[in-house]
């Protein structure tokens, strides 16, 4: 799934241009789809063949993790995103089984060099019933 190419912040003088706070990786969800990689046909085969039907009321998010492979980068540097299906792994849990969804933003730079990536790892869980009826929080009867 490529990316756009960003633009990680601009210039503004002709000193050296700083590098961007390591969390400035994280506002990837304002410009890619993450949610896209439910859509993923190879997804929707690893859960089949595990007996899970994906909902995105069963989603869960389990972990999230930013490495950066040499410098960060700077502002200006131009980056691009791809978001890659990395594993599915069926786990046991006190509500029954769930298929651990792992996937990655990878940010390569226009010579195609990765600079870092946001690793991420989901949980969807197996015969997840829900309720029909709304829930209020907050309000009194």
């Amino acid at each position: 799934m490529p990316g756009r190419p960003q633009l990680i912040g601009r210039r503004t003088s002709t000193h050296c241009a700083p590098p961007v706070p390591p969390t400035f990786l994280a506002t990837v969800v304002f410009w890619e789809d993450l949610a896209s990689v439910f859509a993923d046909p190879r997804l929707a085969e690893e859960l089949s063949r595990l007996g899970i039907v994906f909902d995105v009321q069963s989603l869960l998010s389990l972990e999230q993790e930013y490495i950066f492979h040499g410098p960060l980068p700077r502002a200006g540097d131009e980056l691009h995103t791809c978001l890659v299906l990395r594993e599915v792994t069926q786990t046991p849990t006190r509500r029954g089984r769930m298929a651990r969804v792992c996937f990655a933003v990878e940010f390569r730079d226009p010579d195609g060099i990765l600079r870092a990536e946001c690793r991420y790892t989901s949980g969807v869980f197996a015969g997840v019933t829900t309720s029909t009826h709304p829930t209020s929080i907050g309000t009194e009867a």
